[in-house]
């Protein structure tokens, strides 16, 4: 579960590489936007590592909030025809490995022993 964490914040690291954002925030508002977008899922993934029950369900928690983000990205971007096929890719590998995530953080939960 810990490879899936990563490959989410290299879906993150190259979504920002890539596509970077048009519009400019202020300096602590982005220092905090890339804290949680690249800081978070790599805390999620250390916390996997430890096996322990609670740090799955952090883990299905982290996949459900982010599965139902790329999903609202996604419509966001059929609809609205404005974002290149390289975006809609990159969306569409970030909500399969949040749905890993969440799958695999069920079954951790729910392994008997």
């Amino acid at each position: 579960m810990g490879v899936v964490c990563f490959g989410i914040l290299t879906g993150s690291l190259i979504q920002d590489l890539m596509f970077p954002r048009t519009t400019q925030a202020s300096s602590i508002g982005l220092i905090m936007v890339k804290a949680v977008q690249f800081g978070l899922p790599f805390l999620v993934g250390v916390l996997l590592c430890t096996g322990k029950r609670w740090a799955m369900m952090v883990g299905v928690g982290y996949g459900t909030i982010g599965l139902a983000l790329d999903l609202a990205t996604f419509v966001q971007s059929i609809t609205g025809e404005t974002d290149t096929l390289g975006y809609l890719v990159l969306i569409v590998l970030t909500g399969f490995l949040n749905f890993l995530l969440i799958l695999l953080g069920g079954r951790g939960i729910l392994k008997i022993g």
